[in-house]
């Protein structure tokens, strides 16, 4: 139907979020392993603000697309850090 096309385009954003979301989770399983649960708090924290002032940003321009797109970003700079944290983990215990 005609009215659901703006939701095609959200779901394909939220198809991007589940490659994001997987390394999100194998990042967490390891800094959990590792007892690292502030690290982990931090990140959420960091970006679950980010997220946030994206909401204002572009839910009033883009409405449904840009809480898609808020959410995306937010979870991949939690994704990035997090897997950065991890990385910077291995090398050091490698060294």
């Amino acid at each position: 139907k005609p009215e659901y096309i703006e939701a095609e385009n959200i779901i394909k954003v939220f198809g991007l979020y589940i490659i994001v979301i997987s390394f999100n989770v194998l990042s967490n399983q390891y800094l959990t392993a590792l007892k690292m649960e502030k690290k982990i708090a931090m990140s959420l924290i960091f970006s679950s603000l980010i997220t946030l002032i994206l909401f204002f940003i572009f839910i009033p321009k883009f409405s449904g697309m840009g809480a898609a797109i808020s959410v995306l970003i937010g979870h991949s700079i939690c994704a990035l850090l997090q897997f950065f944290i991890m990385i910077k983990n291995i090398i050091k215990l490698n060294d």
